[in-house]
């Protein structure tokens, strides 16, 4: 088939550098509420149905969640911080499954979020990273 926009094609290595921009803000704020704001709530969830240390398992997801958004936006380390993340994202669809949620927005935002964030493994980090780029 026919492209209609050939001319764009000169720009393909913005569209990871886009992606890995929206995914990094994402994934920094969902640690961030992790480790300042709902923590709490999250504890009292983990507590009743799946980990004993969830204190600790809060903070390391937390900080890891915020230092791999912080690597996406400025684009070091892109291909082993997708693969840390999709699986950290893959666990947040598998506990929300078990526990009962139906497909709801929230999890069809999880999904999206592990699809976009499993590309970026693949595509690389695009233009404006520190990471070389692919060959």
């Amino acid at each position: 088939m026919l492209n209609p926009f050939p001319d764009l094609l000169v720009f393909a290595l913005l569209a990871p550098f886009f992606l890995r921009i929206v995914l990094g803000i994402s994934y920094a704020r969902f640690g961030y509420l992790k480790l300042i704001r709902s923590g709490v709530t999250k504890i009292g969830f983990l507590k009743k149905d799946y980990f004993r240390t969830e204190i600790l398992f809060i903070l390391i997801v937390g900080l890891l969640e915020t230092v791999g958004g912080i690597l996406l936006i400025i684009g070091l380390f892109t291909q082993i911080v997708s693969l840390v993340l999709s699986m950290f994202i893959l666990g947040t669809i598998v506990i929300k499954l078990r526990s009962g949620a139906t497909l709801s927005s929230e999890l069809g935002y999880h999904i999206l979020l592990l699809v976009a964030t499993f590309s970026l493994l693949f595509s690389g980090a695009g233009a404006f990273a520190i990471d070389l780029p692919l060959l």
